[in-house]
């Protein structure tokens, strides 16, 4: 089990040290960039509180939130799931090897400020389209979620939920039984369809009743599907338990669905996909753009003329 959560959590943090790496890069040459002042200003203000220096230099907190903003946003995880996920206790590991990360990218960043190596022409080549792309992403971005209302996710989220976002709330009755004997008469009258409820009655075993939602079975495949099989008023059993073996009444299946609040970023994510390349392809098509072929300016393509051409006969 430790193995595996330590390969999830440095899976998590190689995700994040690549967008860290394209940053710190920019920030070697960041003497020799054209970045203006305000751009500057920007990144410089309001850093909050240093977390660790490095050689002196200083890491602050606005950046590991920001890594961890971008991680938990990129996933559709909202506020409120994001708050159950912090509060677990693997997180703090996974917090901590993300500062090991921050710690030796800053530590990694300070030795290649120093060498030559931002003078490369091929560096300074994917530094600069590195740093277009973002420039490009967080545009776009601002320009789409400006245009995606909470009506719009709305509208989406009747539309899908149907089909994707159903989260049925299921009423149980949980029996222990702890004679293997009795156990194997109440699967009898089981595969029979026989009374179970009546030979629990004459056996003298309560049950415990119980809600939960479909998505609570997610981590248990094999009891869901026998959950979603399984008719109001059976029985679901035996299941191995500590105490000898347990059986499951379905008592009452309820036609539900995953709030909007819970899947509102998920939603927003799916829209901010559809959005961007519109808006793209908007300022794209509104640029005066001349291409060149063996130095000198290409005709201009015709399409557009054409096509209003062709709407006059």
């Amino acid at each position: 089990m430790k193995s595996r959560n330590t390969f999830a959590n440095w899976a998590l943090i190689a995700a994040i040290s690549v967008s860290m790496g394209c940053s710190s890069e920019d920030e070697a040459v960041q003497g020799e960039s054209t970045e203006t002042t305000e751009q500057t200003d920007a990144v410089s203000s309001d850093m909050g509180a240093t977390i660790a220096k490095v050689n002196g230099v200083e890491i602050k907190q606005k950046v590991l939130d920001s890594y961890l903003d971008n991680l938990f946003k990129s996933r559709g995880i909202n506020a409120e799931q994001r708050k159950k996920i912090e509060e677990d206790p693997m997180f703090a590991e996974q917090k901590k090897q993300l500062m090991d990360v921050l710690i030796g990218t800053e530590a990694i960043r300070q030795e290649a400020a120093k060498s030559d190596v931002s003078k490369d022409p091929e560096v300074a080549l994917k530094i600069k389209l590195q740093s277009d792309q973002i420039l490009v992403e967080a545009y776009l971005t601002k320009l789409a979620e400006a245009k995606i209302t909470d009506e719009q996710l709305k509208q989406n989220y009747e539309d899908i939920k149907l089909i994707q976002l159903r989260n049925d709330k299921i009423d149980t009755t949980t029996f222990e039984v702890a004679s293997s004997d009795d156990s194997s008469a109440l699967k009898e009258l089981i595969d029979a369809a026989g009374d179970v409820t009546a030979k629990l009655t004459e056996l003298n075993i309560t049950g415990v009743a119980a809600q939960k939602t479909m998505m609570d079975y997610e981590a248990d495949p094999n009891m869901k599907s026998n959950i979603e099989a399984t008719p109001e008023g059976s029985f679901i059993g035996p299941v191995p338990s500590a105490n000898g073996s347990t059986f499951i009444r379905v008592d009452k299946k309820t036609e539900d669905f995953l709030p909007f609040e819970d899947v509102k970023e998920g939603l927003k994510a799916m829209a901010l996909q559809k959005t961007i390349p519109e808006i793209a392809e908007e300022i794209r098509n509104k640029a005066d753009v001349t291409q060149f072929e063996d130095g000198k300016p290409a005709e201009k393509s015709s399409s557009t003329d054409e096509s209003h051409s062709g709407h006059n006969h």
